[in-house]
Order: C-alpha cells, then sequence, then structure tokens
C-alpha cells in the first residue's frame, strides 16, 4: 500500500542542511508514530510532524523557523486526523 501524503507550501522559506526550501512532504500519520516522541507535548509534537515530513533536524533548529511553519504543518497532520476539512 502507497503512503499517502500531502504538499506543504510555506509562505517563508527554511534552511535544512544548508539548502533553502519552501515546500515539505508529509505523510499521513499512523498510530506508532504519536506515541515515538518524548519531553514536553509541544516538542513532541513538533517533533513528530518533523518526522512525518522526513526531516533530519534538531528541535533547536526548528525553533529558529519562522512560526507559519509551525502552523502550516500542523493544519496538514489536522486533515489527515480528519480534524480539518482543507
Amino acid at each position: 500500500m502507497q503512503e499517502e501524503t500531502k504538499e506543504i507550501l510555506l509562505s517563508r522559506p527554511i534552511e535544512i542542511d544548508g539548502k533553502k526550501t519552501s515546500t515539505l512532504v508529509m505523510r499521513r500519520p499512523i498510530i506508532k508514530d504519536l506515541f515515538l516522541f518524548g519531553g514536553n507535548e509541544a516538542e513532541a509534537e513538533l517533533r513528530m510532524m518533523a518526522h512525518l515530513c522526513g526531516l533530519m533536524v534538531t528541535i533547536e533548529e526548528m525553533y529558529t523557523w519562522d512560526a507559519s511553519v509551525y502552523m502550516h504543518m500542523k493544519a496538514t497532520y489536522s486533515y489527515f486526523l480528519g480534524l480539518s476539512g482543507k
């Protein structure tokens, strides 16, 4: 079975491994993804969403991104869970 994915268009580019990008691709989460990441709830959610996008970045790197990146990732995550009509 092929994974369902959704492209996330960012309003501001982010830098990953020295390269700027304006798009991310998030895969549909599975239950295991919900339990993979510990720590405080907000950081765990952010790390999980980066994982779903296939990003190998630290929480410190993500802290430097524009807040709109998080909101785009959260909207896509909500879409996959059926919590958004987007």
